[in-house]
């Protein structure tokens, strides 16, 4: 019903806002026109973000935006399926230098990130921005990472927050991404990020 679709738009664009129309339409699987009304029943306001084009938020979240900033060295190992990039295509949240660089993606075989619709992994966020990949290695026992550039500056305070995961998977027994997750697709993740990312 309306209703019903005005509450999705409501909720997704205050989880995942400022997002495009075409992002809250392959979450919900509304048609464009059901989407564009569900919106526009919430008063959405019309945003222009870097690398995403036209997008929208919800009124009071608006103010928030402007001027809003993230430090340049800022960093987040963030879960799996995190909200900060399941609900849009990861190119926006990558540089174009990397666009080409190809990873597994969740559901779709392998594609470059400027392609991927989601990642098959785990994210290090640098800046506010999508830097790089970490995972359970099962065989190490412990968290490794990369970023798809070097990261001199930060290496240091990245390789202690991966100890402090890996200290915290340690305690909690497993780091499976799904229930169906295991020590081999787990192994076949930190070999990417292995041998094709920086540290």
């Amino acid at each position: 019903s309306a209703q019903h679709a005005r509450a999705l738009a409501r909720r997704f664009f205050a989880w995942a806002g400022p997002a495009p129309q075409g992002a809250f339409q392959t979450w919900s699987a509304l048609g464009a026109r059901a989407a564009k009304a569900a919106m526009a029943a919430n008063d959405l306001v019309e945003v222009t973000v870097e690398g995403m084009g036209a997008c929208w938020v919800l009124p009071a979240e608006r103010e928030a935006l402007e001027g809003a900033s993230i430090p340049p060295d800022a960093f987040a190992f963030l879960p799996f399926s995190d909200n900060a990039i399941a609900l849009r295509d990861v190119a926006p949240h990558v540089d174009p230098a990397h666009h080409g660089i190809e990873i597994d993606t969740w559901g779709a075989g392998r594609a470059t990130l400027g392609q991927a619709k989601s990642l098959w992994g785990r994210a290090v966020f640098v800046g506010g921005a999508l830097a790089g990949l970490w995972e359970w290695d099962p065989e190490r026992e412990a968290v490794v990472w990369g970023t798809f550039e070097p990261r001199p500056r930060l290496a240091s305070a990245l390789e202690r927050e991966a100890e402090a995961i890996t200290g915290f998977i340690h305690a909690l027994g497993e780091a499976r991404t799904t229930s169906n997750d295991g020590a081999r697709s787990q192994s076949k993740r930190a070999g990417f990020i292995n041998a094709h990312l920086n540290r």
